[in-house]
């Protein structure tokens, strides 16, 4: 019975793939995740998800060909309270970069979240240790909705009229 619940781990185990091509002995560059802490419950995750159309396991770092890959990065603003990403929807941005990674370095996936009046834009980039962008930006806006039409008047201008029961009305 103890079998059981390793099964979803084993299947998902199969869905990943080495960031790094078959018998590949050349040289490497390292590739960081990162995360920013946005509220004491929000976390916006960047990460690295394909090497050259491989997908790669969720970990904080990955060994990849330093040389030129196309590289499949994403941004996913996670809430620590689920219920809240099922009724808010997890904002999320991904997209592809092509970039040359060189020997030895190490890169990090960073990103931002910024807010405006009339919505929200999610970016992810790839910088190197020194801080310099190295690829282009991937973007995403989300409109924010419309606000809603008030069902009720505001509070302030409730009449408030006391209630008898029919009984002593009629009297």
């Amino acid at each position: 019975m103890k079998i059981i619940p390793l099964l979803p781990v084993a299947l998902l185990a199969g869905c990943t793939s080495a960031p790094l091509p078959e018998g590949y002995k050349g040289p490497l560059a390292k590739i960081h995740d990162t995360s920013t802490r946005i509220s004491s419950t929000e976390v916006y995750f960047c990460r690295l998800t394909d090497v050259d159309g491989r997908r790669v396991a969720a970990d904080a770092d990955q060994d990849v060909p330093a040389q030129r890959c196309l590289l499949s990065i994403e941004g996913i603003d996670h809430d620590a309270f689920d219920i809240l990403g099922y009724i808010l929807g997890m904002q999320h941005v991904d997209g592809q970069v092509v970039v040359t990674l060189e020997s030895g370095r190490e890169y990090y996936v960073r990103g931002r979240l910024s807010e405006s009046g009339s919505g929200l834009t999610l970016a992810v980039w790839l910088e190197d240790d020194t801080h310099r962008r190295v690829s282009a930006e991937v973007q995403r806006f989300i409109r924010a909705p419309p606000d809603p039409p008030e069902r009720f008047p505001p509070i302030q201008d409730w009449v408030v009229r006391p209630h008898y029961p029919r009984s002593i009305q009629n009297q």
